[in-house]
């Protein structure tokens, strides 16, 4: 599985992903992604994906340089916003059951992608961000559909429009996260939950996970679509383009 950092234990495969510091998503992750969900389409010996990124962090979102350099280009901001959506839709239907281990910062595609995973298990140290709005974007990775699932209509609508980070107990006690975890035993805790799982009988498991996918998705699907077009709309506009060039030119060197 390249691309990766990659344990397994007893049916459980745990990927770290990124460089170790910001853990950014980008196309070279994306595609990546892609190819490990293929890889364990194909062995029936893994039960459940754990996803967490390298280091102190998650993911601080998407590569904004590389934003920057197409927002003249409402093509190619279209096939990006698409291949987010794919891989993203690829995690909620995945074959396994997905789990994102939240091991530090997280913030708009990174939220996404935690997001699209089954639940969320956080560590203490865990933040959660949607900034999206301070940069006149829209997410296009699923935020305005599968925020408002997972902590209600309210609470994502002023974590969406203040773009305000909330901290590991917040984001517990609004349903964000499933468990919160100390630092020092987050990973045996998040091995612990994920292993637990595995031993499930695997029939059962999926059918399980397919019945609450139905919950909700006669109307994910065209939210979906909607914000996909008008996050579209959004990457190439003037604010969009202020919002992204203040944030690059604010961030350190």
């Amino acid at each position: 599985m390249p691309d990766f950092d990659v344990d397994r234990r007893d049916g459980v495969v745990w990927a770290r992903f990124g460089d170790g510091e910001s853990n950014l998503i980008d196309e070279h992750l994306l595609q990546g992604l892609t190819r490990l969900i293929g890889e364990i389409r194909m062995d029936l010996n893994v039960r459940v994906l754990i996803l967490s990124g390298l280091g102190k962090t998650f993911s601080m979102g998407s590569d904004l340089t590389r934003l920057q350099g197409i927002q003249a280009l409402p093509s190619e901001c279209e096939r990006t916003v698409a291949m987010l959506n794919s891989v993203l839709g690829a995690f909620q239907e995945a074959s396994v059951v997905t789990i994102a281990a939240v091991n530090g910062p997280v913030r708009e595609s990174g939220l996404e992608l935690a997001l699209a995973c089954d639940f969320i298990l956080a560590s203490e140290q865990a933040t959660f961000t949607d900034g999206h709005i301070g940069l006149g974007l829209l997410g296009g990775g699923g935020n305005t559909q599968r925020l408002p699932r997972a902590i209600g209509t309210r609470r994502a609508t002023y974590l969406a429009l203040t773009g305000v980070t909330i901290d590991s107990a917040t984001a517990d006690r609004w349903g964000l996260v499933t468990s919160v975890f100390a630092a020092n035993d987050f990973v045996e805790n998040v091995w612990s939950v994920a292993g637990s799982i595995s031993k499930q009988p695997a029939s059962a498991a999926h059918a399980v996970r397919h019945l609450i996918r139905l919950f909700d998705s006669s109307t994910i699907y065209s939210g979906l679509a909607e914000e996909r077009s008008m996050a579209v709309q959004q990457m190439v506009s003037a604010e969009a383009i202020a919002g992204v060039l203040k944030r690059l030119n604010s961030s350190p060197a």
